[in-house]
């Protein structure tokens, strides 16, 4: 809470206003009391005290740890898992309502979960390509932080072939003399 002036001269006959500011920047939710005094020299009233009261609700706030994920080039039929890390950084309790998914080839667990103020949850998310070429796709988290209720991370990655060994022929022979080569 802060006023608009602290001092002042209040002419007989007059009033002043003074503007009170109350400000929750880095408040938890719940409920501030305070008081405002204002001393002066009136002979009958030399201090005056107004009781303040300030309501808070808390507010969630959505932070998660990479603005992108790209797992690179994976082989079909195997997976690569990436880890972000969802933290709630507002004063309030962070509701996921659930995590939704576009693209193929890519998962997360779909459940929702609840973080209280400064806490964190690990969410994997996987990339299992099924063919050849690019992927594109975008999870979605949905949540009650006020002004980032959907918060979209795109996604990509890449199925490539795995490598496929062959030694040709398969099996090799020779008959030498002490000290003879062979190619």
């Amino acid at each position: 809470m802060s006023l608009g002036q602290d001092s002042g001269v209040v002419p007989a006959g007059t009033t002043a206003i003074v503007d009170v500011t109350f400000d929750a920047a880095g408040l938890s939710g719940g409920d501030y009391d305070g008081s405002i005094v204002v001393s002066s020299n009136d002979p009958d009233e030399l201090e005056v005290r107004s009781a303040a009261h300030l309501h808070v609700t808390g507010a969630a706030d959505i932070a998660v740890s990479d603005s992108a994920s790209d797992f690179g080039e994976v082989y079909i039929g195997t997976t690569r898992r990436d880890t972000l890390v969802v933290s709630n950084c507002g004063a309030g309790t962070l509701v996921v309502q659930g995590v939704t998914l576009t693209g193929a080839g890519f998962s997360a667990p779909a459940g929702g979960f609840s973080l209280g103020q400064g806490e964190n949850r690990i969410l994997l998310v996987s990339y299992q390509p099924t063919t050849v070429g690019a992927s594109v796709g975008t999870l979605t988290i949905a949540s009650d932080d006020p002004d980032e209720g959907q918060l979209r991370i795109p996604l990509r990655g890449s199925g490539v072939f795995p490598p496929d060994l062959s030694v040709a022929p398969d099996s090799l022979s020779a008959d030498l003399f002490t000290g003879q080569n062979a190619s």
